[in-house]
């Protein structure tokens, strides 16, 4: 890594300060104790060697100073250290000295990234590690499902297209890429609960899945058209739908509804049916209600039951849930 080129230069203003400790402004104090103190101002040696710092003056003050000393002592690249005295001195007896360090860059010093050195204000300066860089270091990969062709689909979030959450399908032929899914003006994301998951599911060649925009569910087929919505559109994120499955008896999709039109604070929260053939958009058909949480419901092999979790306040699902089995009816 190429050296910055710093050019130190300063100017040593060397008075009989007889008070101790403390500092005005800029300004710190330092001494020195023999006649050997002479030898930070020989034009030819280029160094400072001999500074010692009082322990009272302010601690940046100190560390700036220590910071110089060491610089000057390591780099070879430094211009020669010619101190300006302003004032006749004598070494032959202790003196104390008043003076103001200045060191300054050289305006083409540069980072090894290229990028010119400023002075700004704390918490103002520009950082080349930006949030896009951090978030864009690579895909993020959640949730996966198995088409009725048994190839796997799963969620790809992509920094480079806004943190969008793609649906892609497993290709036919080993090392080719993954095919999309869903078109591009739509992402695979629930905020049920805040922290989402469970945002799709697949049976057969069709998907279901919460868009993020809406929060609606839309059914597509894979490799068909455009999505089509199955949930009416409630105006924004009010209802949320996650960790649905399909029920290939009843033709009917099970999902975990949030319902935050009422109170967003304490949304209700229902397992409800929706239909998946029917071609009209329709209100979804509660099935389960009554508690304050649920999650995974399940269907068995038969469909004719389906088991699900609940839990309510102020219980967390891992303190304190119970494991239900329920019945169909004949109309579901």
């Amino acid at each position: 890594m190429q050296r910055p080129n710093l050019n130190l230069s300063s100017n040593c203003v060397y008075n009989n300060f007889s008070g101790e400790g403390g500092s005005i402004g800029g300004y710190g104090i330092v001494s020195q104790v023999s006649s050997k103190a002479a030898q930070c101002c020989r034009p030819s040696s280029g160094m400072l060697t001999n500074l010692v710092i009082h322990s009272k003056p302010n601690t940046h003050l100190r560390a700036a100073a220590s910071m110089i000393l060491s610089v000057t002592r390591a780099s070879a690249t430094l211009r020669p250290f010619r101190p300006r005295c302003l004032l006749p001195i004598s070494f032959r007896r202790p003196v104390n000295f008043l003076v103001r360090w200045r060191a300054m860059a050289s305006v083409a010093s540069t980072t090894a990234g290229g990028v010119e050195r400023k002075t700004a204000p704390y918490g103002s300066w520009k950082s080349p590690i930006t949030a896009d860089v951090v978030s864009g270091a690579d895909k993020k990969l959640g949730g996966i499902g198995v088409a009725g062709d048994g190839r796997l689909i799963w969620v790809e979030t992509r920094p480079e297209e806004g943190g969008r959450a793609v649906l892609v399908k497993e290709s036919e032929n080993s090392g080719d890429k993954p095919i999309d899914v869903i078109p591009s003006e739509f992402a695979a994301r629930t905020l049920a609960q805040e922290y989402g998951g469970g945002a799709f599911s697949v049976f057969d060649n069709v998907v279901i899945f919460s868009n993020y925009k809406d929060q609606r569910l839309y059914k597509q087929i894979i490799g068909g058209g455009s999505p089509v919505p199955l949930t009416p559109d409630f105006g924004g994120s009010l209802v949320r739908f996650a960790d649905g499955v399909y029920d290939p008896y009843l033709k009917l999709y099970l999902t975990v509804m949030e319902d935050h039109r009422k109170s967003s604070l304490n949304p209700a929260t229902t397992i409800v049916s929706v239909n998946v053939d029917d071609e009209t958009i329709q209100d979804p058909k509660e099935v389960v209600s009554g508690n304050d949480f649920y999650a995974f419901p399940r269907i068995d092999s038969t469909g004719r039951k389906m088991a699900w979790l609940e839990w309510s306040h102020p219980n967390m699902p891992w303190d304190k849930a119970q494991l239900w089995v329920g019945y169909f009816s004949e109309d579901g």
